[in-house]
């Protein structure tokens, strides 16, 4: 597949760079990356199956099916065909970007803090939790910088 037009590189990078640059937690990164090398580079026809994104990644299936919720719940990833298990067609997706990324991710990320996010927020990977450190979600992101400046 060419790039877009205008010479400007082809929706699939683009989407890499955005999922690089968003505070996901570690493993759901490398499933949305390894999700994406599945498809075209204009982001459609992404259909990996989750057998395979589990050899891939090295997840359990449990994280991959977590992981590929949470890229739905964002919106950065929009099922475009569901999977048959009697034909033996994995689930078909779209690459996607919304505008607002960023503020779906944060949102997520508070609606289940306990999952890690806080790791993922403050981008130390200590294992610090929001109770033990004694701050909100919100605390954390006021001194937490992104790609996009303060949040």
């Amino acid at each position: 597949m060419s790039p877009r037009k205008g010479g400007e590189s082809p929706l699939r990078f683009e989407w890499e760079r955005a999922v690089r640059a968003l505070p996901i937690k570690p493993m759901v990164k490398l499933v949305a990356l390894t999700l994406a090398t599945y498809g075209d580079l204009d982001g459609s026809n992404v259909r990996p199956g989750n057998d395979a994104l589990i050899g891939d990644t090295g997840a359990s299936r449990a994280t991959v099916w977590r992981a590929l919720a949470f890229l739905r719940d964002v919106g950065l990833i929009v099922s475009v065909q569901s999977a048959n298990r009697r034909r033996g067609i994995a689930e078909q997706y779209r690459l996607a970007t919304p505008p607002d990324v960023l503020a779906r991710v944060l949102e997520a990320m508070e609606r289940a803090p306990d999952q890690g996010s806080d790791r993922a927020l403050n981008g130390h990977g200590l294992g610090l939790t929001q109770k033990r450190l004694g701050l909100t979600g919100k605390q954390i992101r006021a001194h937490t910088e992104t790609p996009w400046g303060s949040v």
